[in-house]
């Protein structure tokens, strides 16, 4: 550029010198036909019309084209040149020159010809400094032809409105004027250039510029690579500063402000309006300085540097954005990569971003964005845990398929959360490991659709309920399925295990949980009026299939309806078919496996009794003392086992102490052997058999050697009275079903010997008359039991001095009595045969009274009754 405006200035000046000579010739004629042979050897490769001297001093060429360089381009043309002469020196200088219509066209062929060109004498030895005339043009145009900025098919024409180039010192140019572009608008153009140094230092500039496809098209096609990279549309300022010292390539710097235009940069489409700023373009690439814009509340804000306007060329920038809405329009703008990522979080709120924009030079390097991303009262959901996060606050960083969680707080429902962790390879098959903590987690529907399929069932499992503490991991590689690993600590939760399914309120304790197992540990809560501990793991035994090993203590725990049908159904029969019910502290420990019909169940059971009842026909009370026993079900199938020790109770009402027995299943029947009590200073022997189903039972049991004054002083009313005696025994054939009194059927029979039976009730008046004969010292009595009651056959009482009763009648289960007696003064048939043969033969000889009342009752109905 510098050398070609010093070629355009020289050939004004050898124009004007070839004019020196006008003076001295008298004919304009000649003048002129001089001119042109002088033109013709300084320039031959000057094209002209005419050429007209006057005497006035002044030259007129019309028509003029000049050609440069050997290849003959044409590089300025006009319609006419005026010189205006004037003496200097003794000789004739050019003063003024004006172009009519000039035509500058500037190209890239013509600079590289004039670079080829050989040096010329410098211009001080041709021509002097202070003799430089002032230039203006009168219209005309500038046109630029160059394939690196504009299509070569579509010259740029700038009309030329006002130029003049006024000499300042030695051999410099002062340049002014005003251009103007149907496309570009309207320029200005100052500066400087110095016609012997070849020094230039020019501007064009534009208060606005409206860029937008127009502009597009007549740029080169290397540009619109860089052009559709912003997509600007909208008015800028616009500089462009042509700089060139001696010695020194020329430098190109274009320089475009802003003033509210739309961008759109094609890494990130996201429209921007209202950007301002400024960015240097240079030969080498380019600079953007403070380019900020909006959208909406969205500011965005963007500066950096690109070395080049290559393809490979390598490039930084630095992007800030504030209050950008997560909204489908960012998802929209990002590549399909981060596309990806965004949607494994499925973000909603606001955020804030600070990153780079960032390429490597060469041919196939990526360009990367890595981003520090704030949310601002977001929501997030992460995909392969779609647990609705509100509230969200923190920063994240991403880098292509990488995504570093630093910090982020979030909130679901009265729970807080910490998140921290790393992703990569999010858009293809990704890498995790996220670190979540969280307080006061509520454990509700939310989070359990949150979980796998698998962890689902287990949280069915236990149906839990409430707000934990939790500490959790998720781990996944490449290729493979989430792995969670953490911890819960329960705060006051309710549970109720699906194969245990009491409901345990108030829970602390802590869960562990990692993909092979879950692990409770010092889990405790409380049981109606009780409390419970439950410790045990649930481990993975196989696809689907969980095997579970847990221990559970309860202390105080209340046995009804709903404990039993929580128990595993073979204790649960158990217990339904004795009808215990009260306090019981009990540790079960049992391991199962499977579901449905592969379901396998081993357990074990350790009961302490705290005053239960088992109110069956036969009614137990006061039960205190353990229960042990083993079992399982496999395939349908109930087995088990175990031993009763109970250290007192009491039956119908009447205690025993330190009973004993040993259990056993066998399908749905229950036998128990080997029954073994102490009760009043006797011993209570037996066995019996329940079915669990039916409640149909069967048993046998002996009472040996009771004694009677212990069992007197325990019933109210005949504490004080004078019985004693010892007390067998047998009850055989027991039958019936255990919850049904009705339906209790067997026979046995009663002995007393060493009795005092002296005060029998209603028997004391009977025997007033014999009382010298002194008491009853043995008695015998046969039995059989219906119809909730004992139907005596017979009975007999025998005294010390010979007096005996005999008797029959019946004793019911709620203690109301009738009986049939005859009091004799004699004995019967001898001792040995009342003890140890029957009497039914002869009781029905001798009646003659009849007793009725109620154990309970000192009060005794008497009245008489014929023998038979």
């Amino acid at each position: 550029m510098s050398k070609g405006l010093a070629y355009f200035c020289l050939f004004l000046i050898v124009i004007a010198v070839l004019g020196v000579d006008y003076l001295v010739l008298t004919s304009s004629n000649a003048l002129s036909k001089l001119a042109e042979r002088e033109l013709a050897k300084a320039l031959p490769s000057l094209e002209y019309g005419s050429v007209t001297a006057s005497l006035d001093g002044t030259l007129l060429l019309r028509n003029v084209g000049l050609h440069a360089t050997k290849r003959n381009l044409r590089v300025l043309s006009a319609d006419q040149v005026d010189v205006r002469l004037t003496r200097c020196k003794g000789q004739f200088v050019p003063q003024e020159i004006t172009l009519v219509d000039p035509r500058l066209t500037l190209n890239r062929e013509f600079f590289e010809e004039i670079a080829r060109e050989p040096a010329h004498r410098p211009l001080r030895e041709l021509y002097p400094p202070d003799a430089l005339p002032r230039i203006h043009c009168l219209g005309g145009q500038i046109e630029i032809i160059h394939p690196s900025i504009f299509t070569w098919a579509a010259p740029q024409t700038f009309a030329i409105e006002d130029l003049a180039l006024v000499p300042v010192d030695g051999y410099r140019y002062f340049a002014g004027g005003r251009l103007r572009s149907a496309l570009f608008g309207e320029w200005r153009l100052t500066g400087d250039f110095d016609l012997d140094t070849g020094a230039v230092h020019l501007a064009l500039s534009s208060d606005s510029v409206l860029f937008g496809p127009q502009v597009r098209d007549v740029l080169a096609p290397p540009i619109h690579h860089d052009w559709d990279r912003y997509q600007p549309e909208g008015p800028a300022r616009v500089r462009v500063q042509i700089d060139a010292d001696p010695d020194e390539a020329a430098r190109l710097r274009a320089t475009i402000a802003p003033a509210g235009m739309k961008l759109c940069y094609q890494g990130f489409p996201y429209p921007v309006e209202d950007a301002r700023g400024e960015l240097d373009f240079f030969s080498e690439g380019f600079v953007i300085k403070h380019l900020a814009g909006r959208t909406g509340n969205t500011r965005v804000r963007f500066d950096g540097r690109a070395n080049g306007y290559a393809a490979e060329a390598d490039f930084k920038f630095r992007l800030e954005i504030d209050s950008m809405p997560l909204d489908d329009r960012l998802r929209a703008a990002l590549p399909p990569g981060a596309q990806k990522i965004y949607d494994q979080f499925h973000p909603r709120g606001v955020l804030d971003a600070r990153g780079l924009v960032v390429r490597d030079y060469g041919p196939d390097k990526p360009v990367r964005n890595p981003l520090d991303i704030r949310f601002r009262e977001s929501e997030l959901r992460y995909l392969p845990f779609p647990y609705d996060m509100t509230g969200v606050e923190g920063e994240i960083h991403v880098d292509g398929p990488t995504c570093i969680v630093k910090h982020l707080v979030g909130l679901h429902g009265t729970g807080t959360f910490e998140v921290a962790g790393e992703m990569d390879h999010l858009d293809d098959d990704p890498r995790i490991d996220l670190r979540i903590r969280g307080q006061n987690v509520a454990l509700d529907s939310g989070l359990k659709h949150a979980l796998s399929d698998e962890n689902r069932k287990l949280w069915e499992r236990f149906s839990p309920a409430g707000a934990v503490d939790v500490d959790w991991r998720v781990l996944k590689e490449r290729g493979a399925e989430p792995q969670h690993f953490g911890e819960a600590t329960a705060r006051g939760c309710r549970v109720k295990y699906a194969d245990i399914p009491l409901p345990i309120s108030d829970v602390t304790g802590r869960i562990s949980y990692d993909p092979a197992r879950v692990t409770l540990s010092h889990v405790e809560g409380r049981l109606e009026d009780g409390k419970v501990a439950l410790d045990g793991t649930a481990t993975v035994a196989g696809k689907d299939l969980w095997q579970h090993d847990y221990a559970i203590r309860a202390t105080g725990a209340r046995v009804d309806e709903r404990f039993k049908n929580a128990m595993p159904k073979t204790i649960a029969d158990i217990l339904d078919t004795l009808q215990l019910t009260g306090s019981i502290n009990f540790t079960l420990g049992f391991k199962m496996m499977g579901e449905g019909p592969t379901e396998e169940m081993h357990w074990n059971l350790h009961v302490k009794l705290l005053r239960a009842t088992a109110d069956t026909s036969i009614r137990f009370e006061d039960l205190e003392g353990t229960v042990d026993c083993v079992g399982s079900i496999k395939e349908g199938k109930r087995s088990g086992s175990g031993t009763i020790t109970c250290r007192s109770g009491r039956i119908m009402k009447k205690q025993f102490t330190d009973a004993t027995a040993t259990f056993y299943f066998d399908g749905e029947d229950v036998h128990f052997i080997r029954i073994h009590g102490n009760a009043y200073g006797g011993t209570v022997n037996g066995s019996m058999s329940i079915n669990s189903r039916t409640s149909e039972l069967s048993g046998e049991f002996k009472v040996d050697r009771l004694e009677l004054r212990e069992f007197v002083r325990d019933t109210d009313n005949y504490a004080n009275r004078a019985l004693a005696g010892k007390v067998n025994v047998e009850i055989r054939n027991l039958a019936g079903r255990g919850n049904d009194s009705k339906t209790i059927t067997g026979q046995g029979s009663m002995t007393i010997t060493d009795g005092q039976l002296f005060e029998v009730p209603g028997v004391a008046k009977m025997l007033s008359p014999f009382s010298d004969k002194k008491r009853f010292d043995a008695g015998k009595i046969f039995f059989k039991i219906r119809e909730r009651r004992f139907d005596i056959d017979g009975f007999g009482f025998q005294s010390e001095g010979g007096a005996s009763i005999v008797g029959r009648g019946y004793l019911t289960f709620d203690g109301d009595y009738e009986v049939v007696l005859r009091v004799n003064p004699a004995p019967i048939l001898g001792i040995r045969f009342f003890l140890f043969e029957g009497i039914s033969a002869i009781v029905g000889q001798f009646m003659n009274t009849r007793l009725k009342g109620n154990l309970e009752s000192p009060d005794v109905k008497e009245e008489e009754v014929k023998p038979n």
